[in-house]
């Protein structure tokens, strides 16, 4: 279910509840294997329809409500249980694209976490246009660039500072790859395991409790 329709908690009990009566599509993944399956899924908010597509596949009988929900009733008979689990994440979306070929950024959503900016900022990022995953990086200022007296280091990184580098050098080659204004722009994604049981990736709890 989409942050948008409310849903940002999980039913952990609900969930336990419903684990029996689940097909045997989705229980023929452990929950270790749906969970880096999951957290490798991008959805920015109201960008989800990529992941339910993949949802409405893992869950047979299940359908998409007006909207945009993947819901899976089963059963006909009480007591009813309610387990809830939300799609999307926050994000960017292309706010302009510059004449050097470079991407501006702007939020998506309300209530980012603290310091989300700066958790982008020098990090690679995917941007879904039209023809898939194009790969780009957020950069970084040159300091050995600046004058002197021009750095402000207590200054915090922010959306509006971000420049994104897809390796075009004009409108007209981001445009050609298949990129335009409004497409979202997320962290890259590259689950990584660790410990006996541990999964490190942007949205891993959330996409945990789902799995």
């Amino acid at each position: 279910m989409t942050r948008t329709a409310g849903a940002r908690a999980t039913s952990w009990l609900a969930a336990a509840a419903l684990t029996a009566l689940l097909p045997s599509v989705a229980r023929a993944q452990s929950v270790d294997e749906l969970t880096i399956r999951l957290s490798g899924m991008t959805a920015v908010s109201g960008y989800e329809r990529a992941m339910a597509g993949a949802l409405l596949e893992l869950l047979p009988g299940s359908r998409r409500d007006r909207a945009g929900n993947v819901v899976l009733e089963l059963g006909d008979s009480g007591p009813r249980r309610l387990a809830v689990c939300p799609m999307d994440e926050w994000g960017y979306v292309i706010g302009g694209i510059q004449p050097g070929g470079y991407l501006t950024l702007r939020r998506v959503g309300r209530g980012q976490p603290t310091f989300f900016d700066q958790w982008h900022e020098g990090h690679r990022v995917t941007i879904w246009g039209d023809r898939g995953p194009v790969p780009a990086v957020v950069g970084v200022p040159s300091v050995h660039l600046m004058r002197r007296g021009t750095i402000d280091r207590d200054r915090l990184f922010e959306a509006d500072d971000a420049r994104v580098d897809m390796g075009a050098g004009s409108p007209e080659e981001v445009r050609a790859a298949g990129v335009d204004l409004l497409d979202p722009v997320a962290l890259e994604k590259a689950p990584h395991r660790y410990g006996d049981d541990l999964v490190a990736a942007p949205e891993a709890g959330e996409r945990g409790a789902c799995a």
